[in-house]
């Protein structure tokens, strides 16, 4: 919770248990486990609108390997419609504004819920 504190939040609540989720094209079933297309983490766990995500890095993500993208500011336009397909998607987001986000081993990086 220290990090949490740090960004302001002053009583976090944790709905979900931590998750560590291994993104990879050898033990995918599809491709949609592994190149997740854009969505939203909040329909998943459907904890508070100002919830946060943190995502740390288990080995270096380059660009060979497929950073995270996100849009900065996104998480503003509250929650989006998503078509569920094994996991919540987006339909038809636009292509414009993806930020790659390269990371390595010892890098975290919060965001939240809505972005």
């Amino acid at each position: 919770t220290y990090w949490v504190r740090k960004f302001g939040v002053q009583h976090p609540v944790f709905n979900t248990k931590p998750l560590v989720m291994f993104s990879a094209k050898r033990t995918a079933k599809k491709d949609v486990y592994w190149k997740v297309p854009a969505h939203q983490d909040w329909p998943s766990n459907l904890g508070s609108r100002n919830g946060i995500t943190v995502w740390v890095p288990l080995v270096d993500v380059t660009d060979e390997l497929g950073p995270l993208e996100i849009v900065p500011d996104s998480h503003k336009a509250g929650p989006l419609d998503h078509v569920l397909d094994g996991i919540p998607v987006i339909k038809d987001y636009p292509d414009d504004g993806f930020v790659k986000v390269p990371m390595t081993v010892g890098d975290g990086l919060l965001f939240n819920t809505m972005t």
